[in-house]
């Protein structure tokens, strides 16, 4: 399978290995409830797979963070990409001068090459269900929104209009809709920019990932500090995940959560996004249920992970 990257403005480089991922949670925690859960020992998931992700070298600005694999039980961990800089988001890769650019390579971490014969700017890249799109946000200080782009570099159009409050975290869905955070509220959109629908009401979200089947999203609800699942049409009631998520950061560190669906929606999987200080935390997984916390042993400052189907 072919996995799109790119880079980030200037000295730092983002990476996004588009594939679908878990996310991680826990419904309660007994103990002193100001303590954090950054370093408590958890049991080692049950759920088997292949987790990409990007593992932070050196945090804060100046540092690094380079793509890696490892299985869910913490062996065969393996650098697809290293680099200088930042590398995140698995599926972006840095360009000769700077510019933030999308390229693919093998889910083996070979073949790395340009999506396009001049830079394409892009941001988070998602791959299509059927595999023959990426979409990626764009704000290059020449334009902004959600754009869409073939897999072999043709037909780049953007989905979404330049906007203030920014359109970032696309999410293609097994519908064939694009869902993206715009003002901290989840929104869909047809790949063309048609019927775009308001989808969630009362939270903050920080990031989300939709359900394999496109019928639930896992948000990190950052307003009230918490992971939870809701359903996309408004039925039903919320699962929480993850209570005082804040907990489970490393001391000092305040960021966005971002949650995954494993390729059966059995589980999920947390880590932080990229918000104060680019530290990263461990691999968190839970069922879907919010029952049975765990964490993949050995790798302790990840950011921005996918899990790709088997």
């Amino acid at each position: 399978m072919k996995t799109p990257w790119g880079s980030r403005w200037g000295a730092s480089l983002t990476v996004a290995l588009a594939m679908l991922v878990l996310v991680a949670a826990i419904t309660a925690c007994g103990g002193d409830p100001t303590a954090t859960m950054a370093t408590s020992p958890l049991p080692t998931p049950t759920a088997s797979g292949t987790i990409v992700f990007q593992n932070v070298v050196q945090p804060g600005f100046g540092g690094n963070g380079d793509i890696y694999v490892v299985s869910t039980d913490g062996t065969n961990l393996k650098a697809l990409a290293e680099a200088p800089n930042w590398a995140d988001h698995p599926s972006w890769s840095p360009s000769p001068d700077g510019e933030p650019t999308l390229w693919v390579m093998n889910a083996d971490g070979t073949d790395k090459r340009s999506l396009a014969a001049s830079p394409l700017p892009g941001h988070e890249a998602v791959w299509s269900p059927d595999g023959t799109q990426i979409a990626f946000f764009r704000d290059d200080g020449e334009a902004s929104g959600i754009w869409v782009v073939n897999a072999d570099g043709s037909g780049l159009r953007q989905v979404t209009p330049d906007s203030e409050t920014g359109d970032r975290h696309p999410n293609w869905a097994s519908d064939g809709r694009i869902f993206f955070v715009r003002s901290s509220k989840v929104f869909a959109v047809n790949p063309d920019g048609s019927r775009l629908q308001q989808v969630t009401e009362g939270y903050g979200v920080g990031d989300f990932d939709v359900s394999p089947d496109g019928k639930t999203l896992a948000i990190h609800d950052y307003t009230n500090d918490r992971i939870l699942t809701i359903p996309v049409d408004g039925g039903g009631s919320p699962v929480t995940l993850l209570d005082q998520a804040s907990r489970f950061m490393p001391s000092g560190l305040v960021g966005r959560w971002a949650p995954v669906w494993s390729p059966d929606a059995k589980s999920l999987a947390l880590v932080t996004g990229s918000w104060g200080g680019d530290t990263g935390t461990r691999i968190y997984m839970v069922n879907a249920d919010g029952t049975g916390l765990s964490a993949v042993p050995g790798v302790e400052a990840v950011m921005d992970l996918d899990w790709p189907p088997e």
